[in-house]
């Protein structure tokens, strides 16, 4: 059930960013008159994956670029990593079919040559996972530029702890689920003093940043981290 939600939610997401034009929904103009679909420019969306401590991962790709394609409003692309991890047999049978040749290891290992065109699409969806190898340092820096240039990017489920030691990552998705607590991560956010174990944690998307501004879409109550850079530019 929560992998079929997943892609649900994250086309409902995505749908909403495709009618705010990229502004923070609380300053959509109520007066703003409505557009046609007809005269909306499709929005070019990447899926970026390869890494995830849910080996569920290769499908719930599949199934969102299935829902996004069919809704009607996107067109999709995926970018995986050469050496991916935990796919298990669920590679074979969600292939990209893209001609590529992919790595299955036990343990993650950054991929070199991994380098998506970030500026070619509107819209990133992260769905890595929590114990995923870093990217190379180019390759985060074109991100870090697409995000500043006004990109969204939308983090699924365990996208919300992927890259704990990256700070500029933190700074977009806000709130993030780490076991450990360190400069980067941010300190533990809790609900109340009394009991720490009452946390929240963003359980199907972690954050959706969009020019800057990042917004929490669904919670439930688990262990989180507060994003140091959390007070800047961040709507609950």
């Amino acid at each position: 059930m929560r992998n079929k939600l997943i892609p649900f939610f994250v086309l409902l997401t995505l749908t909403m960013l495709h009618f705010s034009s990229g502004r923070c929904f609380s300053q959509v103009s109520k007066t703003t008159p409505a557009v046609p679909d007809a005269d909306l420019k499709k929005i070019a969306v990447l899926i970026v994956d390869g890494q995830n401590n849910h080996g569920s991962w290769p499908q719930t790709t599949m199934m969102m670029r299935q829902y996004l394609v069919e809704s009607g409003k996107f067109t999709v692309d995926i970018a995986r990593t050469k050496f991916t991890n935990n796919g298990g047999d669920l590679l074979a049978k969600f292939p990209l079919n893209d001609g590529r040749e992919y790595q299955d290891s036990p343990n993650p290992k950054t991929d070199p040559e991994f380098a998506p065109d970030f500026s070619k699409y509107g819209v990133v969806i992260c769905n890595f996972g929590y114990g995923a190898a870093p990217w190379p340092d180019e390759t985060k820096a074109s991100f870090v530029q697409f995000i500043q240039n006004g990109g969204g990017l939308v983090t699924v489920h365990a996208a919300d702890n992927c890259f704990p030691e990256w700070p500029e990552y933190n700074q977009m998705i806000g709130l993030g689920g780490w076991e450990i607590e360190t400069k980067t991560a941010g300190p533990t956010f809790t609900t109340t003093k009394q009991d720490r174990s009452c946390v929240m944690f963003p359980t199907v998307l972690a954050a959706v940043t969009v020019r800057n501004m990042s917004f929490l879409l669904s919670c439930v109550m688990i262990n989180t981290r507060l994003s140091p850079a959390c007070r800047e530019n961040f709507c609950i």
